[in-house]
C-alpha cells in the first residue's frame, strides 16, 4: 500500500513544472500547491495505477485515499477522487464517510464537483435509502460544501 502511494507520488513529483504549478496555484486563489501537471500529463502519468490489476484492495481504500488527501499538492487528490471512482461497484453503507469527509476536508470547487457527480451519484444510486437521510443532513449543516 505504501507502496503504490510513494510509486505514484514519485511519478507525478519526477514531472513537476514549477511555471505550470504557480499559474495553477493562482488560478486556485493560493488554496492549494500543485506539480503543474495539466491534465493530459497527469493522466497518463497516472494511467498505470488505475488499471484493474494494479487497483489496492479495496479494504485499503479509506486509508489509501486519506494519505493522498493530506498530501499538499492538489493533483494527488484528483488522482484520488479518480481512484475512489474506479470501486464504485464496491461501494459500501459506510463509505459515506470516507466521502463527507474528503467533501469537507481541502474542499474547493474542483473537487466536491467531481465527487459530487461521481462519487455520491452512483453511491446513492446503489444506497437510495440514505439519499434523504444525508441530503437533509447536509442541507442543515454550515459547511457550504455539504449543502
Amino acid at each position: 500500500m505504501e507502496d503504490y502511494i510513494n510509486l505514484l507520488v514519485s511519478e507525478f513529483s519526477k514531472n513537476k513544472n514549477f511555471e505550470i504549478a504557480s499559474g495553477q496555484k493562482g488560478y486556485m486563489k493560493d488554496k492549494f500547491d500543485f506539480y503543474g501537471l495539466k491534465s493530459p500529463v497527469r493522466k497518463e502519468l497516472q494511467k498505470p495505477f488505475l488499471l484493474k490489476s494494479q487497483l489496492p484492495p479495496k479494504e485499503n481504500i479509506d486509508k489509501i485515499i486519506n494519505e493522498f488527501w493530506q498530501k499538499p499538492e492538489r493533483e494527488v487528490q484528483y488522482f484520488a477522487q479518480e481512484l475512489l471512482q474506479k470501486y464504485a461497484k464496491q461501494f459500501e453503507l459506510k463509505d459515506i464517510s470516507l466521502f463527507e469527509y474528503i467533501i469537507t476536508h481541502k474542499s474547493w470547487w474542483d473537487t466536491v464537483d467531481f465527487i459530487a457527480s461521481n462519487i455520491l451519484g452512483p453511491y446513492f444510486k446503489k444506497f437510495p435509502e440514505q439519499r434523504k437521510v444525508y441530503v437533509e443532513k447536509w442541507i442543515a449543516s454550515e459547511n457550504m460544501w455539504l449543502q
